[in-house]
């Protein structure tokens, strides 16, 4: 799913769905969904986006744990284990 967080409407009770994740061999990128209903509003329950907004907590915790390992000396690369951090944040 290509859902962006700026797609999530907490005081609506709405999730937008304006792309998908498109997969071409070992590449990935965002695209339109594959069938013209594809995009849509779809309204979710409290638990539901109360379940988004702990799994949003998580990775806003681990892109701060990642910013300060990127931060700590003069390093110019990150972490293996933190691009996969970054990586797995973005999908």
């Amino acid at each position: 799913m290509g859902l962006e967080w700026r797609h999530v409407h907490v005081t609506k009770g709405v999730v937008q769905v304006h792309q998908a994740v498109v997969t071409s061999g070992d590449r990935i990128s965002l695209g339109l969904p594959k069938q013209k209903h594809g995009e849509r509003n779809v309204p979710l329950d409290a638990q539901n986006m109360a379940v988004l907004w702990t799994h949003r907590d998580k990775q806003d915790a681990r892109r701060e744990r990642l910013a300060a390992r990127v931060n700590e000396g003069n390093s110019t690369a990150i972490a293996p284990e933190g691009l996969n951090a970054l990586q797995a944040d973005t999908t």
